[in-house]
């Protein structure tokens, strides 16, 4: 048993390749409420354990609101753990699971998420033309702030813009380190909650950030607040859909709704150009692709994406044209979906589908 430090007493967090169903559900009950009651206080309490062979091999975790970047700070003191152990070499986190419990952010339910492999942040750097020595930039979804800052460094350009497709943490977590760092930055999203946000977005509105056009799309399902971004210049095409559409599949409807999200993706995402370059927010790809071999099974470009997949370890981007072919989300109207689900109506299809994934 691993003690973790709470924002008020101690919590146990067992291992939960030894606990059962029942004893799993109480114990993400319980990191609910405990998270709620951080959340509404300010405060973060994480933790991370990770296994190896069904066995914990390190710990870690982060003092309440003494580190900004709480998940971050746990793994990196498990990491360390570990390999202060003459037992292991580095080599052994390919081979492990990592269990973050109550993270910093309103995803997940606040509970324990176990990651088969870490999932890849991506934290998307646009780069437009200007005569200036140093390129000023724009960022989507700055979650981890040293990287992004890293990167920045690389290119050799100026950030000028933020551009944040909802208020989850792992997604906006970066916003107040650069609004200290760059004084005039612009912080662009459609949601209140968004931190650092001075300039709201309504849908259809269009930016423009150097030779760039950037189109704001709402489309909640995730979240009631979420936006994409639909960027065209005179070359290319592409979307930043943060977690309203992934890879072969789309985020879960924490706030939203079956006809949200079919709005989102159908009517709203699937009717830009097929050409468009789709940018999400996470590397779910691989899982999706499970799932959806599950509900259509006899789709001969799923099956052919799957196999290309299994020999990538970063699947993005993808493009719409592509999504519409073998993402099952995006295909709510094909027969293969609705005989899966059992429902005819397309926004039925399209809530079912979310639970039998939910369930997966």
């Amino acid at each position: 048993e691993i003690q973790i430090k709470k924002s008020r007493g101690k919590s146990t967090v067992r291992n939960l390749l030894a606990m059962d169903a029942e004893s799993k559900k109480r114990y993400m009950q319980h990191a609910l409420a405990l998270a709620e009651e951080a959340y509404e206080n300010q405060e973060v309490p994480v933790g991370c354990v990770f296994v190896y062979k069904e066995e914990i091999i390190g710990s870690g975790r982060n003092r309440t609101n003494e580190t900004f970047n709480g998940t971050r700070h746990a793994e990196l003191e498990a990491i360390d753990a570990i390999l202060s152990n003459d037992k292991y070499t580095k080599d052994v986190f390919r081979e492990c699971v990592l269990y973050v419990t109550v993270e910093p952010c309103i995803m997940c339910a606040y509970a324990l998420r176990q990651l088969g492999e870490r999932h890849k942040q991506d934290h998307l750097l646009i780069k437009y033309n200007t005569p200036s020595a140093r390129k000023p930039a724009a960022v989507v979804d700055p979650a981890e702030p040293e990287k992004v800052q890293s990167v920045l460094d690389e290119h050799d350009v100026n950030l000028k813009h933020l551009i944040t497709t909802h208020h989850h943490r792992d997604h906006s977590n970066g916003n107040k380190d650069f609004i200290r760092k760059y004084p005039g930055l612009k912080v662009y999203g459609g949601d209140n909650r968004i931190p650092g946000m001075n300039h709201k977005v309504e849908d259809g509105e269009v930016l423009k950030v150097g030779d760039i056009s950037i189109k704001a799309l709402h489309t909640p399902g995730h979240t009631t607040g979420s936006f994409s971004f639909y960027l065209t210049d005179k070359e290319e095409k592409a979307v930043f859909t943060g977690d309203a559409l992934f890879i072969g599949g789309c985020g879960k409807f924490f706030e939203g709704t079956a006809a949200d999200m079919y709005n989102s993706l159908i009517k709203t995402l699937g009717s830009l150009p097929p050409s468009t370059k789709v940018y999400c927010g996470h590397e779910y790809t691989a899982n999706n692709l499970k799932f959806a071999a599950t509900v259509d099974p006899h789709n001969q470009v799923l099956e052919n994406k799957i196999s290309i997949v299994s020999n990538q370890q970063c699947t993005i981007p993808s493009t719409i044209g592509d999504e519409l072919k073998f993402n099952p989300f995006m295909r709510v109207h094909e027969e293969a979906i609705k005989n899966a689900t059992g429902k005819s109506d397309p926004v039925e299809v399209m809530g079912i589908l979310r639970e039998m994934k939910d369930n997966f």
